[in-house]
């Protein structure tokens, strides 16, 4: 058994590993939608309240609510925040949304390169992906045929929610500064958003406010749990419990939130778990967010590659060897490089953001 406290430094969890797993579930969902043309063919959609998919969503909230509110609490600094969250973020957003459009415009066959690059739909298609967070849209001549033609980068859409999360922690802090009672506030959003997911039970989560209750609750469990990091141990036991309470509230207006929970548990539980040299690995090179944004593209380009349909082991074995070198090329490439200049990037917005000296003063 082991403390939530003792799993904030690298060499002491296996985060990278729970990471890397919630990417690759997220396109064992797909695969099963993708192939079998259903959004109901996903095999958790049915069962619990949310999708293999979905569930794997949950579990990057909760681990970056945890992981990111650590990160406030060493360095509470507004512009190290922000700096550091936009280059996790939109550096390898942008560039998988470019290079995307780009393969796509060599691709189709229906307009020339200049005509396709400079369409209203491509325009549309970028700026809902890196300025709108959206992934809706769609290319010229692409994807046509298959299920979810309207969507080339369907994953993009959770992105948003957990950029408002990020914005809110700063928030909270300044807040907690000027009035006290940090814990409560916290506790304040997780009834609220709780609140939200049992009154919205049954309704198809179409809402923006859905969304935000379902994110920010799994968010601010993570923020939760490492405020109360010294006082929360993990064990299989427990996880098996609060497993079995998620499994007989099923059906019931409180489920959402009951399989939030043991999402949550599952994730600190596994997180906590030694598994040397995998975990080290993962962690030192994440590329759990290339596999979350690339994957869903290459997935679709292999349905067109096939033509016609086939096993949804083919469609996960096909693209997993193709998504994966590629998010390790993401993350050696974009994303540690990018984060590699934070200190660049502060002082050049520290020398633009000072004021200029005025002599004789």
């Amino acid at each position: 058994m082991r403390s939530l406290d003792s799993l904030i430094q690298r060499e002491d969890n296996s985060f990278g590993v729970v990471r890397l797993a919630a990417a690759t579930a997220v396109i064992v969902s797909h695969a099963f939608i993708l192939t079998r043309r259903s959004e109901l063919a996903d095999p958790l959609a049915t069962m619990t309240s949310f999708s293999l998919g979905g569930h794997a969503v949950n579990v990057f909230f909760v681990l970056s609510g945890f992981l990111i509110a650590a990160s406030w609490d060493r360095r509470p600094n507004l512009s190290y925040f922000l700096t550091s969250r936009f280059l996790r973020i939109f550096p390898a957003l942008f560039v998988v949304t470019v290079t995307t459009i780009f393969v796509a415009g060599i691709a189709q066959k229906q307009l020339g390169m200049a005509a396709f690059l400079f369409s209203w739909e491509t325009i549309s298609l970028f700026l809902r992906a890196v300025v709108a967070l959206d992934g809706g849209g769609t290319l010229p001549g692409i994807f046509i045929e298959n299920p979810d033609e309207r969507y080339v980068l369907a994953t993009v859409w959770t992105i948003r929610y957990e950029v408002i999360c990020y914005l809110t922690i700063p928030i909270v802090a300044t807040l907690s500064a000027q009035f006290g009672g940090e814990k409560k506030i916290v506790a304040a959003i997780l009834a609220v958003s709780a609140g939200i997911l049992v009154l919205r039970f049954g309704h198809e989560a179409t809402l923006l406010i859905d969304h935000l209750a379902r994110f920010f609750f799994a968010f601010y469990l993570g923020i939760a749990s490492w405020m109360m990091r010294k006082h929360i141990n993990v064990s299989f036991v427990r996880v098996a419990l609060v497993f079995a309470c998620a499994f007989v509230l099923l059906g019931t207006p409180v489920s959402p939130v009951a399989e939030i929970i043991a999402i949550a548990s599952l994730t600190f539980w596994l997180g906590s778990l030694n598994l040397g040299r995998i975990g080290n690995l993962t962690n030192r090179d994440d590329i759990s967010y290339g596999i979350y944004l690339i994957g869903f593209p290459i997935q679709q380009t292999w349905l067109v590659l096939w033509h016609g349909p086939y096993p949804i082991l083919m469609n996960l074995t096909l693209s997993l060897l193709t998504i994966i070198p590629l998010a390790f090329l993401s993350w050696r490439l974009i994303e540690r490089p990018a984060l590699a200049q934070r200190s660049s990037v502060l002082e050049l917005l520290q020398t633009f953001m000072r004021k200029p000296s005025v002599k004789g003063q």
